[in-house]
């Protein structure tokens, strides 16, 4: 399922750790129009590492999503994303079409530290000839029981799971989609959530390095209920308040600062592997996204560490937005949080 494509509408569905994500798009002759956001908050633990352990919860986040929106539409894109999850690109002897699959598969055994009949395997190619008859391949491999949680979940309200993507594919689909790009260069997402920050780094056309982090805002959150004797739902209206604010208490700055730092070297040690790989292309900039992305003074860290121009992503500069919730002051609300979701709404080719 995964990279597959439905014959019908789909809508986009993010399973992530805090919160779950719902988008419905179409897509009209000038461009993508979004129809619909919604948006749940989850029980803290409800999703750990990108796995669902708190399988109740989540259907009666998505029954209450489905409710809210009033969306008809029964496909649905979803996505995975954490340590269960592999992206790769493999070089492969040059393959015709019919024996693509089995090679790929024979090839991906040396990569993948789980056992083969453990996983489910999809892959694209990149590049048909690199040269001395080999070809570029993009791997995507994930845990069959992490995998069959998610689908267990939509399908018990009625729901049909048309593609499974990953959160970073989704990311990279939904920058594509918005930004234009030279083919001689790479620009870094960055996604940080609750509890993953998602890094892809991209050319104009395709993924080519990729990681998940466990760090993200909810670090953060735990940091604030231990350091002020309170209770963490407490601590995240404090995070929250001072990600919209700019206004910190003083005795949490140095805490800020902290788990800015520690998202920022990830960053940078995933700047170090992509740079020690043989092929790269020159990184120009770096955009961010995610809840995590608001923390006061990250982004500005973030740049003085790495050396590139840091921007905020928005997946509304040329997807449009169709209804009155969609005013000025919503959109600035959700920008950050909305990138995954509508990249996998954007999945509908119907």
């Amino acid at each position: 399922m995964l990279f597959g494509f439905g014959s019908k509408p789909i809508v986009g569905l993010d399973i992530g750790s805090s919160s779950i994500k719902l988008v419905e798009a179409e897509k009209k002759r000038g461009g993508w129009v979004v129809r619909a956001f919604h948006s749940v908050t989850l029980p803290e633990d409800t999703i750990v590492d990108g796995e669902i352990v708190n399988h109740a919860a989540v259907v009666e986040a998505i029954r209450a999503l489905i409710k809210e929106s009033g969306v008809r539409v029964k496909q649905v894109c979803t996505s995975v994303a954490g340590s269960s999850v592999i992206i790769k690109h493999i070089a492969i002897p040059k393959t015709g079409p019919k024996e693509l699959e089995d090679q790929v598969y024979w090839e991906a055994e040396q990569y993948i530290p789980f056992d083969m009949k453990e996983i489910s395997l999809d892959f694209e190619v990149v590049q048909e000839d690199m040269g001395d008859g080999k070809m570029d391949i993009l791997l995507v491999a994930a845990k069959k029981d992490f995998i069959d949680k998610r689908l267990a979940a939509i399908r018990e309200i009625g729901l049909q799971p048309e593609v499974l993507d990953v959160d970073v594919l989704a990311l990279a689909n939904v920058f594509w989609e918005n930004y234009d790009m030279t083919p001689d260069n790479a620009v870094v997402l960055v996604d940080v959530g609750a509890s993953l920050t998602k890094i892809n780094i991209v050319s104009d056309s395709t993924t080519i390095f990729t990681r998940d982090v466990a760090v993200g805002g909810k670090n953060l959150t735990q940091e604030i209920q231990n350091k002020l004797g309170i209770s963490f739902q407490e601590a995240e209206v404090l995070k929250i308040d001072a990600c919209s604010t700019g206004q910190i208490p003083e005795e949490v700055l140095p805490l800020v600062s902290a788990i800015s730092e520690n998202i920022a070297l990830e960053v940078r040690r995933s700047l170090d592997f992509y740079a020690a790989s043989p092929t790269q292309l020159p990184i120009t900039s770096i955009y961010l996204c995610g809840g995590g992305s608001r923390i006061p003074g990250f982004s500005n860290m973030l740049s003085e560490m790495v050396g590139f121009p840091v921007e905020y992503l928005n997946p509304f500069a040329k997807v449009a937005c169709s209804g009155r919730q969609f005013n000025e002051e919503y959109l600035a609300a959700i920008s950050s949080g909305a990138a995954v979701p509508i990249g996998l709404a954007l999945r509908n080719e119907a």
